[in-house]
C-alpha cells in the first residue's frame, strides 16, 4: 500500500510538469489557468454535476490535472490553434459514493479523452466533444490572493477616460487590500463573504504627482470606500457602490500561476548559472512541483504577501549523470528549503533565501 501511494504522488507529480519546449511551442491562454466544470452533455439539454465535490481541470505548460469529482486525476493535452487532445488520464482509485458520483466521473474522464475542440464565449471555456455535447467550465479565481488592474471607472453620472499609465492596481488578501492608486502606495482593511465585499481606514503614502494622476487617485480612493458588492464577469472583477459607481479591473497572473525555470542561483555577486540541464518550477493544487534536473520533485508551500516559503522536498531517485549534476540538484532543493520571501518583475522570479542568496527564474514560454 504504501509503494501504491507513493507510485500515485510521483505519477501525479509527473503529469503536472509542464516542459520550457512545450510551452514554447504552444503559447495558448489555457496555460496556468484553472476552471470548474458548471455543465456537460449535449449542449441544448446540458446536464449539471452532482455531488459535494466539484470538478476541476488545471491546466499547465502539457499538463492537466485536478478533481474528477471523487479522485485526483492527472494527464497530458495539446493545443493547436482551436483544437485540442487530452491523452493517457489516470487517477487515484478511491471508491465514490454515491454510485451517480463514479458514474459521472468516468463520464467526465471518457469526455476528456475524446475532446476536440475548445473556445472561450462569455467568460467560459466551452470544450466540445463526441457528438455534439461540450463540456462548460467556469474559471477558478480566489479574491483571497489576486492581483488586479483597473482599466474602468463608470458612475450615473460621467465615465472617466483612464490614463494609460502610471497603472492603478489592487492586490487582495484574505483581510488585506493594497495596491498602487496612480501615484501613492496604499492599503485597507478588507472584508467579504458570497458577493459582498468592503475596505475600510483606507492609508496611503502622501506623495505629491502632477494634477491629473492625483485626482484621478482621489476618485479612485473614494470609490473604493463606496464599494459594497463586487462580481466577476468574463474574468473580469468589478466592485460595485450603491450611487451606482463600477471599478472595473483586469486580473493580474500570480506567479503561482505560471511555469518557471531556473537560471542561475547563489550569492548576489557570484551567481553560478545552471549548467547540463533544465531546473523547473511550477505551482498545483497547494504543492510546488518541477525538475531538479535529474529527478521530478514536490514540496508543499505557503504565500502571504511577499513571503513565501517551502516545506521539505520530496523527490524521485534517480541516478544523475554526473556528480556535478547532482550537487547542482542537492543545492537547489537545499535552497527551496530555506526560501524567505520572492520578489517579481515581469517574466522573471527572484527568491531569496539564506544570507541574501538568489534562486532567479525566468517564466516559460517568455520568449
Amino acid at each position: 500500500m504504501k509503494y501504491l501511494i507513493w507510485a500515485l504522488i510521483v505519477a501525479l507529480t509527473v503529469a503536472l510538469l509542464p516542459t520550457r519546449s512545450a510551452a514554447a511551442a504552444n503559447p495558448n491562454r489555457l496555460v496556468g489557468t484553472r476552471w470548474k466544470l458548471l455543465a456537460f452533455g449535449t449542449e441544448n439539454a446540458p446536464n449539471t454535476p452532482i455531488g459535494q465535490q466539484s470538478i476541476t481541470l488545471n491546466l499547465g505548460a502539457d499538463a492537466i490535472g485536478g478533481s474528477g469529482g471523487c479522485n485526483t486525476y492527472g494527464g497530458s493535452y495539446a493545443v493547436n490553434g482551436e483544437t485540442i487532445s487530452f491523452k493517457e488520464i489516470f487517477s487515484t482509485l478511491m471508491a465514490c459514493e454515491p454510485i451517480a458520483v463514479t458514474q459521472q466521473e468516468q463520464a467526465y474522464f471518457q469526455a476528456l479523452g475524446t475532446a476536440t475542440r475548445f473556445r472561450f464565449e462569455d467568460g467560459l471555456l466551452i470544450i466540445s466533444y463526441g457528438n455534439g455535447e461540450a463540456l462548460v467550465f467556469t474559471r477558478l479565481i480566489d479574491l483571497a490572493d489576486s492581483q488586479w488592474r483597473l482599466i474602468n471607472y463608470s458612475a450615473p453620472s460621467a465615465e472617466i477616460a483612464l490614463p494609460d499609465s502610471p497603472a492603478i492596481t489592487l492586490t487582495l488578501t484574505a483581510e488585506r487590500a493594497s495596491g498602487s492608486g496612480g501615484c501613492n502606495s496604499y492599503t485597507a482593511a478588507l472584508t467579504y463573504a458570497e458577493d459582498r465585499l468592503s475596505l475600510a481606514q483606507i492609508a496611503s503614502t502622501q506623495m505629491a504627482c502632477d494634477e491629473p494622476t492625483m485626482n484621478m487617485e482621489t476618485i479612485y480612493f473614494e470609490a473604493l470606500a463606496k464599494a459594497e458588492r463586487y462580481q466577476i464577469v468574463d474574468g473580469q472583477l468589478v466592485l460595485l457602490g450603491d450611487d451606482g459607481q463600477r471599478l472595473t479591473f483586469v486580473r493580474l497572473p500570480t506567479f503561482t500561476e505560471s511555469a518557471w525555470q531556473l537560471v542561475a542561483y547563489g550569492a548576489p555577486n557570484n551567481l553560478s548559472a545552471v549548467v547540463e540541464t533544465e531546473i523547473t518550477l511550477s505551482f498545483a493544487e497547494g504543492r510546488a512541483v518541477g525538475n531538479g534536473g535529474c529527478n521530478q520533485y514536490n514540496a508543499p508551500f505557503e504565500v502571504a504577501g511577499d513571503s513565501l516559503s517551502f516545506g521539505a522536498v520530496v523527490s524521485t531517485r534517480r541516478a544523475c549523470l554526473s556528480t556535478a549534476l547532482s550537487q547542482q540538484e542537492q543545492a537547489y532543493f537545499r535552497a527551496l528549503e530555506t526560501v524567505l520571501y520572492y520578489a517579481q518583475a515581469g517574466d522573471e522570479l527572484t527568491l531569496y533565501y539564506g544570507n541574501n542568496e538568489t534562486l532567479v527564474f525566468k517564466r516559460i514560454g517568455s520568449e
